[in-house]
């Protein structure tokens, strides 16, 4: 006899994004929903450019991506990721500088 966890349906089993991949499902983005167009308010959305073997990440206007106006607003993921990460390690000296002068 099969132990319960067998007999439940594989979607159902499934318990990280890491299982997912491996079953060919794309993992879901970093940034999504939290990117937005400076000029005409919509979401930026992913898209992924391949060239000799490379791909390369980055986000553009969904309006412009549709066709319906605006201009093409873009930026590669790599860029935000170190940009992020700069914001990050900013506000952590930030932390810290203030907790060591109210020591």
């Amino acid at each position: 006899m099969k132990p319960l966890f067998q007999k439940v349906p594989l979607p159902l089993r499934i318990t990280s994004y890491s299982e997912m991949s491996n079953m060919g499902k794309k993992l879901p983005d970093l940034f999504a929903g939290l990117l937005f167009c400076g000029d005409c308010h919509s979401q930026l959305v992913q898209r992924k450019l391949r060239y000799k073997d490379k791909e390369t990440f980055y986000y553009i206007c969904s309006t412009y991506n549709n066709g319906r106006g605006c201009s093409r607003h873009t930026i590669k993921q790599d860029a935000l990721v170190d940009l992020v990460l700069t914001f990050i390690h900013h506000h952590l000296d930030w932390k810290s500088y203030l907790i060591k002068i109210m020591i």
